[in-house]
Protein backbone atom coordinates (compact mmCIF):
# COMPACT_ATOMS: atom_id res chain seq x y z
CA UNK A 1 0.00 0.00 0.00
CA UNK A 2 2.90 2.34 0.76
CA UNK A 3 4.42 1.69 -2.65
CA UNK A 4 1.29 2.99 -4.36
CA UNK A 5 1.91 6.47 -3.01
CA UNK A 6 4.80 6.83 -5.49
CA UNK A 7 2.53 6.20 -8.47
CA UNK A 8 1.36 9.82 -8.95
CA UNK A 9 4.98 10.97 -8.90
CA UNK A 10 5.82 8.68 -11.81
CA UNK A 11 2.92 9.86 -13.92
CA UNK A 12 3.58 13.62 -13.75
CA UNK A 13 5.58 14.78 -16.79
CA UNK A 14 8.61 16.82 -15.89
CA UNK A 15 10.74 18.97 -18.20
CA UNK A 16 14.35 17.94 -18.62
CA UNK A 17 16.62 20.89 -17.83
CA UNK A 18 20.29 20.70 -18.69
CA UNK A 19 22.51 21.69 -15.73
CA UNK A 20 25.13 23.25 -18.02
CA UNK A 21 24.62 26.21 -20.34
CA UNK A 22 24.88 25.53 -24.05
CA UNK A 23 28.20 26.60 -25.57
CA UNK A 24 29.06 27.26 -29.20
CA UNK A 25 32.33 25.35 -29.04
CA UNK A 26 33.86 22.71 -26.85
CA UNK A 27 34.81 25.19 -24.13
CA UNK A 28 32.92 28.13 -22.68
CA UNK A 29 34.12 31.53 -23.77
CA UNK A 30 35.38 33.67 -20.89
CA UNK A 31 34.81 36.92 -22.78
CA UNK A 32 31.03 36.71 -22.53
CA UNK A 33 29.58 37.16 -19.03
CA UNK A 34 27.99 34.04 -17.62
CA UNK A 35 24.44 34.27 -16.40
CA UNK A 36 23.96 33.03 -12.85
CA UNK A 37 20.20 32.63 -13.17
CA UNK A 38 19.05 29.20 -14.22
CA UNK A 39 16.50 29.07 -17.02
CA UNK A 40 12.94 28.67 -15.81
CA UNK A 41 11.51 25.21 -16.46
CA UNK A 42 8.67 24.95 -18.89
CA UNK A 43 5.25 24.94 -17.22
CA UNK A 44 3.60 21.57 -16.85
CA UNK A 45 0.00 21.34 -17.95
CA UNK A 46 -2.26 19.73 -15.35
CA UNK A 47 -4.20 16.70 -16.50
CA UNK A 48 -7.87 17.28 -16.93
CA UNK A 49 -10.54 14.96 -15.59
CA UNK A 50 -10.04 14.40 -11.90
CA UNK A 51 -6.36 14.17 -10.97
CA UNK A 52 -4.93 10.82 -9.90
CA UNK A 53 -7.86 8.71 -11.09
CA UNK A 54 -7.66 10.22 -14.58
CA UNK A 55 -3.93 9.51 -14.72
CA UNK A 56 -4.46 5.90 -13.61
CA UNK A 57 -7.21 5.39 -16.17
CA UNK A 58 -4.99 6.88 -18.87
CA UNK A 59 -2.21 4.55 -17.81
CA UNK A 60 -4.56 1.58 -17.76
CA UNK A 61 -5.87 2.46 -21.23
CA UNK A 62 -2.32 2.67 -22.61
CA UNK A 63 -1.17 -0.88 -22.00
CA UNK A 64 2.45 -1.58 -21.09
CA UNK A 65 2.63 -3.91 -24.08
CA UNK A 66 1.56 -1.25 -26.60
CA UNK A 67 4.73 -0.25 -28.44
CA UNK A 68 3.22 2.31 -30.84
CA UNK A 69 4.06 5.43 -28.75
CA UNK A 70 7.60 4.21 -28.09
CA UNK A 71 8.21 3.43 -31.76
CA UNK A 72 6.81 6.78 -32.88
CA UNK A 73 8.99 8.95 -30.62
CA UNK A 74 12.15 6.79 -30.49
CA UNK A 75 15.32 7.46 -28.51
CA UNK A 76 16.18 7.53 -24.83
CA UNK A 77 13.02 9.39 -23.86
CA UNK A 78 10.86 6.62 -25.30
CA UNK A 79 12.81 3.96 -23.42
CA UNK A 80 12.58 5.97 -20.21
CA UNK A 81 8.84 6.49 -20.70
CA UNK A 82 8.38 2.79 -21.42
CA UNK A 83 10.33 1.88 -18.27
CA UNK A 84 8.34 4.30 -16.14
CA UNK A 85 5.15 2.99 -17.66
CA UNK A 86 6.15 -0.55 -16.68
CA UNK A 87 6.93 0.57 -13.12
CA UNK A 88 3.62 2.45 -12.95
CA UNK A 89 1.78 -0.64 -14.23
CA UNK A 90 3.49 -2.77 -11.57
CA UNK A 91 2.56 -0.30 -8.82
CA UNK A 92 -1.02 -0.19 -10.09
CA UNK A 93 -1.27 -3.99 -10.02
CA UNK A 94 0.30 -3.93 -6.55
CA UNK A 95 -2.50 -1.58 -5.50
CA UNK A 96 -5.29 -3.68 -7.05
CA UNK A 97 -4.06 -7.21 -6.23
CA UNK A 98 -1.30 -6.99 -3.61
CA UNK A 99 -1.08 -10.66 -2.61
CA UNK A 100 -1.15 -12.02 -6.17
CA UNK A 101 1.39 -9.46 -7.39
CA UNK A 102 3.76 -10.20 -4.51
CA UNK A 103 3.34 -13.94 -5.02
CA UNK A 104 4.21 -13.73 -8.72
CA UNK A 105 7.11 -11.37 -8.01
CA UNK A 106 8.44 -13.77 -5.39
CA UNK A 107 8.10 -16.68 -7.82
CA UNK A 108 10.02 -14.84 -10.55
CA UNK A 109 12.77 -13.85 -8.11
CA UNK A 110 13.15 -17.37 -6.68
CA UNK A 111 13.21 -18.78 -10.23
CA UNK A 112 15.96 -16.33 -11.24
CA UNK A 113 17.84 -16.97 -8.00
CA UNK A 114 17.81 -20.73 -8.46
CA UNK A 115 18.89 -20.48 -12.11
CA UNK A 116 21.76 -18.15 -11.18
CA UNK A 117 22.77 -20.51 -8.37
CA UNK A 118 22.79 -23.56 -10.62
CA UNK A 119 24.46 -21.95 -13.64
CA UNK A 120 26.92 -19.51 -12.05
CA UNK A 121 27.73 -20.81 -8.57
CA UNK A 122 27.31 -24.58 -8.82
CA UNK A 123 28.16 -24.70 -12.58
CA UNK A 124 26.11 -27.84 -13.13
CA UNK A 125 26.34 -29.48 -16.58
CA UNK A 126 22.55 -30.00 -16.67
CA UNK A 127 19.81 -27.98 -14.96
CA UNK A 128 17.84 -29.67 -12.19
CA UNK A 129 14.35 -28.70 -13.36
CA UNK A 130 12.62 -30.37 -10.40
CA UNK A 131 14.62 -28.23 -7.97
CA UNK A 132 13.86 -25.08 -10.00
CA UNK A 133 10.14 -25.94 -10.07
CA UNK A 134 10.07 -26.53 -6.31
CA UNK A 135 11.82 -23.24 -5.56
CA UNK A 136 9.50 -21.34 -7.91
CA UNK A 137 6.41 -23.00 -6.43
CA UNK A 138 7.57 -22.21 -2.90
CA UNK A 139 8.09 -18.58 -3.88
CA UNK A 140 4.62 -18.42 -5.44
CA UNK A 141 2.63 -20.26 -2.79
CA UNK A 142 4.55 -19.74 0.43
CA UNK A 143 7.10 -16.91 0.44
CA UNK A 144 5.21 -14.11 -1.35
CA UNK A 145 1.84 -14.38 0.44
CA UNK A 146 3.44 -15.13 3.82
CA UNK A 147 5.72 -12.10 3.69
CA UNK A 148 2.79 -9.90 2.61
CA UNK A 149 0.81 -10.76 5.72
CA UNK A 150 3.91 -10.84 7.95
CA UNK A 151 4.71 -7.23 7.08
CA UNK A 152 1.07 -6.23 7.69
CA UNK A 153 1.33 -7.59 11.23
CA UNK A 154 4.21 -5.25 12.02
CA UNK A 155 2.75 -2.10 10.40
Amino acid sequence: MAMASALPLLLVPRPIVSPRPAAAGRFLSLSAPLSTAAPAPAPVEPLKGGGRLARLQTLHAASCCNSAPAAASGGVEAARAKGLQLVAWYLLSLDKHPVATKAVTSAVLTLAGDLICQLVIDKVPELDLKRTFVFTLLGLVLVGPTLHFWVLVFE
